[in-house]
C-alpha cells in the first residue's frame, strides 16, 4: 500500500514561496491542491486518516475547503504525466494564514503522502 508520491520545491521554488508569504496584503488566497493516489487503499488511508486533521488545521487557521472532488480525467495535456485523483480548493483569509497552516500540515503529514501540485 502507498498513499502516493510527494512533489517537493526546489530550493528556488521554497524560496519564491516564502517571499510571497512574506509579501502579505491582506487579501484571500485560494490554494489549490492535486491529488495523486497509488491506490484505493492509500485514498481511503489519506482522506479518512489524514483529511480530518487537515480539515481541523484549515479551521484552526480561519481557512476553509471550499470545494472537493474526485477527478477523472485530464482532458488536455499528457494523460499519464497528470493523472490526478482527487482536487482540493482551500480558501485562506490572507497569506499569512497559509504560513501557518502550511507550518502546521508540516508537523500533521503522515510519513507517506500523495503527489501534490
Amino acid at each position: 500500500m502507498s498513499l502516493g508520491t510527494d512533489i517537493t520545491p526546489d530550493e528556488d521554488q521554497a524560496a519564491a514561496f516564502r517571499a510571497a508569504l512574506d509579501n502579505d496584503d491582506g487579501q484571500p488566497v485560494i490554494l489549490l491542491n492535486l491529488l495523486h493516489f497509488d491506490d484505493a487503499e492509500g485514498q481511503a488511508i489519506y482522506t479518512g486518516g489524514y483529511g480530518a486533521p487537515v480539515l481541523q488545521i484549515l479551521a484552526d487557521v480561519g481557512a476553509k475547503q471550499i470545494f472537493a472532488a474526485n477527478v477523472n480525467r485530464t482532458l488536455i495535456g499528457d494523460q499519464e504525466a497528470n493523472q490526478w485523483d482527487q482536487l482540493w480548493l482551500t480558501w485562506c483569509p490572507n497569506r499569512d494564514a497559509v504560513r501557518q497552516m502550511v507550518e502546521r500540515r508540516t508537523t500533521a503529514s503522515p510519513t507517506s503522502s500523495p503527489r501534490r501540485a
